[in-house]
């Protein structure tokens, strides 16, 4: 709800600009205090008949994997340059781990009895470890057709899913609880 954005949502291969603005004008649809952006993505008029195609795998140390990426992009325009078209679609995967430690404060001189004074010790701690399988499929598909110099017609369409499947490990650890 609200008007923000996960950018992680739109491939960066279907983007071919993005402009900010810090101060909007007043024809511009109502944005923030901090300004406006606006995320052009390729239109096939703009584009020549063409396919790409991107291929990459994404390695993160902590988990040792590489996962693949896949990116197709294909633009068509008639010969008198009056209609195009463009088709792409994309997977992304990524796995992350994260191994976190935290410490929920300290007492001085809790275990005096044993460690003598002017100790710290540990209250509640927390040893975690988090994983993360990260896919996303998205496509686009953007149609222009310009009947006159005057005219031009654009229709833009964007999908995509975003699947995050999220584990956390973790053991609560009290070791000044004397219980």
């Amino acid at each position: 709800a609200g008007r923000q954005f996960r950018f992680e949502m739109l491939p960066a291969e279907f983007v071919s600009r993005i402009d900010e603005i810090k101060t909007p004008t007043a024809d511009m649809t109502e944005g923030a205090l901090g300004g406006n952006i606006d995320v052009k993505t390729f239109h096939p008029m703009d584009v020549v008949n063409r396919t790409t195609l991107n291929l990459r795998g994404t390695y993160t140390s902590q988990t040792g994997k590489v996962k693949p990426n896949a990116t197709v992009l294909t633009s068509l325009k008639s010969n008198d340059g009056r209609f195009g078209i463009l088709v792409g679609g994309q997977y992304w995967s990524k796995e992350v781990r994260n191994d976190r430690f935290m410490n929920f404060g300290w007492n001085l001189d809790k275990f005096a009895s044993v460690l003598g004074n002017g100790n710290y010790t540990p209250t509640r701690t927390r040893p975690t470890i988090e994983t993360e399988d990260r896919k996303r499929i998205s496509g686009i598909v953007s149609a222009q057709w310009r009947p006159t110099d005057e005219l031009e017609t654009t229709l833009d369409v964007l999908a995509t899913r975003l699947d995050v499947a999220y584990d956390e490990f973790g053991i609560d650890i009290y070791p000044d609880d004397t219980s």
